[in-house]
Order: structure tokens, then sequence, then C-alpha cells
């Protein structure tokens, strides 16, 4: 074993930089930490505690940080041409048929962008094309890849936390780490303007994210799951939100306190997962997936049908198996698509068994007068469908016989829409068989998504939305959800950047 400590430069810079630095470069940057630690002897008092130290420490590394970054992009925005060409990559800015246009200097301005250590003043110029009514852009932002006038690390701190939170803390967490981000005002702007233009980007990022996955190697079953959740949203949201545009611009300018004046409703959205399970029916990885309330079912579906189709292609042996609650749209809704894929020949169907255990439990209530007997009648029925092969047709044929046997007409009619209920999906209380083939029984993935990506995010008390404003966070939040979050950030990071050209 080797007791060779290393230098202090060697310790905190990361092992990619490091091993990149001269002898002569570790010696500089050595010598500029010890030039910090004198400064900050100098400026604290002598008794001064070490929680004051360590924010001096953070403050003076944060300005130099900044001014760093000031430099380079004023050194950037410094070297452009009075001419030269933009080759916009297919990206948001304006992809044309041609690959590069010509651009020439129009007009100077001074702009702060936003980065983690604080504002980052730079004089540049715009540039226009040289064509009639032609397209203005700064090539210093697209050369940079600042979105929506923050930096990638900014913007990807902004993103990452919106989703998790509300705008206030994640204002109030970078602050508490003594960084030093924009106003909430444009943090919450900015991250509503990176969540749309993601959604309308979406078709295209999602197939080359999907393409570089792989199903894990111990998976042993596809399950999939659909269910719908409330949110409440403005009733002055008269944005006519579409999946799949382009949301970025223009901006809608949403009227103050509209929904103080014309109030809330709740409307319903679709969420829908794909999970990878074991033998032993315990998922492994899954994928998430949501859609509006104003959207059409099937756009979440054809999502999930993408993922189903690449999975297959990998691992032609899994297992599709559907278990969700008894709602018959959902149902109609997974096997048209599922019937529509030429890879996909059967599935198999299960009803959720908290749904069902929970229609026993009224069941039992309805059937049975005496405590005991409701809770021997119950635990009857789940041993039946639990443990037998025919435990299905067993319990309709029991749970017909005591409906028949009721006497009050208001029980009856009650008992009679469970008992019509559970005889249309009779096929799906296969529980017995679905345990043999290893496979779940219960939606508990699907149910979990409804609560984490919408319930925890978009149902704190008091909160309501405008469409725009929940589908940015709820976007990312479901990509973060799948695992998904690193690979989509890198293909949607490129949108924002275009290559600048000198003209030859």
């Amino acid at each position: 074993m080797s007791n060779r400590r290393g230098t202090r430069a060697e310790k905190v810079l990361p092992a990619t930089l490091r091993s990149r630095l001269t002898p002569e470069q570790t010696k500089r940057l050595e010598e500029a930490m010890e030039n910090v630690r004198k400064i900050v002897e100098e400026v604290l008092p002598e008794n001064t505690t070490f929680e004051d130290h360590e924010k001096a420490v953070l403050e003076i590394t944060n300005e130099v940080a900044r001014s760093e970054l000031e430099r380079k992009l004023q050194s950037m925005a410094d070297s452009y041409a009075l001419r030269l060409h933009i080759e916009h990559n297919e990206d948001w800015h304006g992809w044309r048929e041609v690959p590069a246009h010509e651009y020439r200097r129009h007009e100077p301005g001074t702009v702060t962008y936003h980065s983690l250590v604080g504002g980052l003043r730079v004089c540049r110029y715009t540039y226009r094309e040289r064509a009639r009514n032609g397209s203005t852009y700064v090539p210093l932002e697209l050369d940079a890849g600042l979105m929506e006038h923050m930096t990638p690390g900014l913007a990807r701190a902004t993103t990452y936390a919106h989703a998790l939170m509300p705008i206030r803390e994640v204002d109030r967490l970078l602050r508490l780490a003594c960084l030093l981000p924009p106003s909430r005002s444009t943090l919450d702007r900015s991250a509503r303007d990176l969540g749309a233009y993601a959604i309308g980007s979406h078709d295209e990022i999602e197939p080359a994210v999907r393409a570089d996955e792989t199903v894990p190697d111990d998976a042993h079953a596809i399950v999939l799951g659909t269910d719908r959740t409330a949110v409440s949203m403005r009733n002055d949201d008269n944005l006519q939100f579409r999946i799949g545009r382009d949301l970025r611009r223009p901006r809608p300018r949403q009227p103050r306190f509209g929904a103080r004046r014309e109030g809330v409703s709740w409307h319903m959205d679709y969420v829908a997962t794909l999970s990878f399970v074991d033998i032993r029916y315990e998922r492994i990885a899954s994928r998430s997936y949501r859609v509006p309330a104003d959207e059409e079912p099937s756009y979440v579906a054809t999502a999930m049908m993408e993922d189903v189709k690449h999975a297959l292609a990998q691992n032609p042996r899994l297992t599709l198996s559907i278990v969700q609650d008894g709602a018959p749209e959902l149902w109609n809704l997974l096997r048209e698509h599922l019937g529509g894929l030429a890879t996909v020949g059967e599935w198999h169907e299960v009803l959720d068994w908290f749904h069902v255990a929970e229609r026993l439990a009224r069941c039992a209530e309805l059937s049975a007068d005496d405590p005991t007997q409701r809770t021997r009648l119950c635990d009857s029925w789940k041993r039946s469908l639990l443990e037998r092969y025919d435990g299905a047709n067993a319990f309709v044929r029991s749970l017909t016989r005591r409906a028949r046997r009721v006497s009050n007409p208001v029980i009856a009619a009650e008992l009679a829409v469970h008992v019509s209920y559970f005889r249309r999906r009779q096929p799906q209380l296969c529980y017995r068989m679905t345990r043999d083939r290893g496979l779940p029984i219960g939606s508990g993935v699907t149910e979990g998504s409804c609560k984490s990506i919408i319930g925890t995010r978009a149902k704190r008390s008091g909160q309501h939305w405008t469409q725009r404003g929940l589908s940015a966070a709820l976007h990312w939040r479901t990509v973060i959800a799948s695992d998904r979050f690193a690979a989509t950030w890198s293909h949607f990071a490129a949108r924002y950047r275009a290559s600048v050209l000198r003209p030859s």
C-alpha cells in the first residue's frame, strides 16, 4: 500500500481535470489556494468560528468563479467577426434546409446572464441574417450553449430542482448552499420556459435516449399499468396546450390573480408506468409517463408501446402483463395499442388486487350483519381467489348466491352492481396463475407514480396550476422517475447550441 498523501490540489480537483495538469500548473494552483487562505485570514477576526470561516471562503471562491465565467463569455463575445455563419443543427433557433446562413453584426447590447455564482454582465452583439426580414440571433448564446439566459450549470440545477419542489424552495436551497442564483421570478420563468421547450422537443429526444437503453439482465416480465388522478387547475387558463408543440415562444401572459376571480376546478391527468420485474415479481426498473387531462390518452400509450418494442427487440422472451384497476377505458386503451404491435402475440391481464380487496370487504359488509361473519366471509373469498386455480368461478358463484338471499332491495341493488362488476372481469381474477408465472398481482408501481409524480408535487396545500406551468414541472419529474434525466439532458442542452463559423 502506498503512503503517498498527495498535494492539496490533487485532493480537491476531479480526477479528470487533475490528470491534465502539468507540475507547473499544479504549483500555480496551490499558490492561488494559498492566496485565498491569506485573504480569508486577513479579513476575518482572530476568534472567528469555523462557520464564518467557511462562509468567507465560499464567498471569495464564488466571486473568483463568477469573475472567470464573466471574463470567458466576454472573451467569446469579442472574438466574433463582423460577418459569420450560424449552423443551427436542427435546433429550435431555426432549422433551415441550407446548412448555414451568413449573418452580419447588428446591434450592441449589455446583458446579464445568470449563473450559480451570480450575474455575468457581458457586452455582446446581435447578428442579423442577410435576407429580407432576416432572423436575428446572439452568437454568444448559441456558441456557449446558454439556456434561457442561464449558464448550463444553473439551468440544469433549476430544472431538476423545480421538478421536485416549488421554485420558492429551489431558491432557498441554492442560497443555503451559499450559491447566488437570480431572483425567484427569474428562476420560475426560466424553469417554465425550459420545461415548455423540453415538451416541444420530447418526440425527437426520447427515441435517441431509448436507443441507448438496455433491458436489465434479470428481467423476467414487463408490467404495464395506467391510472388517472385529479389536479387543481385554474379556470382562467386559456392557453391551448398541446403535447409535441414548441411552447417556447410566444410566452403566454396570464392575468394576475385570475384564479381568485375565476376559481379552480379539478382535472384528471393520465399516469402510466412500464416496469421490469424479476422472477420474484419484484420491480427492477420502471418508466413513467404522464399526459394532461385535455390531451388524448393515446399519447401516453404510444410512448409506452415504443418502450415495449425496444425491450422485446432485445429480449423477446419477456412476458407482458397488464395490472390496473377496473376502469374500462384504461383497459381498452392498452389492449388497442398492444394489439397493434406486430411483435406482441399475447399478454397477461390481472385486476389490481388492492381494488378487488376493497370491493370484497364491501360485498361482505352487505352480505352479512355480524362483524365476525363478515370477516370470515371476506377471508374465505380472498383465499379462494389467491389459492385456487378456479377461484374466480367459485367466488363469483358464492357472491351471486349471497346476493339472491338479500331481501332489502337497496342492498340487493348494490350487491347486483358488484356481481356484475366481477362477472365482467372474471378472466382477470386469475391470481393463483399470475403468481405461478412470477407476475405481480398489484398495481403498486402505477398507484405510487400517481402520488410521487403528481400528488407530491402538484397537490400541496393551496396549489392551483396553469397547464403550461404544471407540465413544465411534471414533464421533467417523469423523466427523473424513469432514470432518464442525465441522458435526456445531454440531448436537450445540445439543442441550445449551434455552430458559429467564420465565413471562408
